[in-house]
């Protein structure tokens, strides 16, 4: 969306909340609901910034596709308002539900570094 690593940090980091792991508890007892939310917290920040730093490096012309892809996406489910609106193209929420679009996209270049601790293109 063409933010910078700033707004990244501000808006799309840190957003993990106890529903949001809510069945992933530990069966055991071990791991306390603060541990989890951490870790969850972790995983996904790292998700976020190695998506940041991948998109970003691509040319615009991969980036608008993507874009586009997903605000087509988003229209098929009728997720189409923020895309009317463009402030509302800034806000978590829309963020959250453009990534819920092209998960199928970025789940494969999180993925690798996530598992192995390096990018894909790297």
């Amino acid at each position: 969306m063409g933010w910078t690593e700033e707004e990244v940090a501000l808006n799309a980091m840190n957003r993990v909340t106890p529903f949001r792991v809510s069945g992933l508890e530990d069966p055991s007892g071990y791991l306390s609901l603060t541990y989890i939310l951490k870790l969850a917290e972790v995983y996904e920040n790292y998700a976020v910034g190695i998506g940041y730093y991948f998109s970003s490096s691509q040319p615009l012309q991969w980036q608008e596709k993507m874009r586009a892809e997903g605000f087509a996406r988003l229209k098929q489910f009728g997720y189409d308002h923020p895309v009317r609106d463009v402030d509302g193209l800034f806000e978590y929420e829309f963020i959250a539900n453009l990534a819920w679009a092209l998960h199928w996209h970025t789940n494969r270049i999180v993925e690798p570094a996530i598992r192995f601790g390096k990018s894909k293109s790297a």
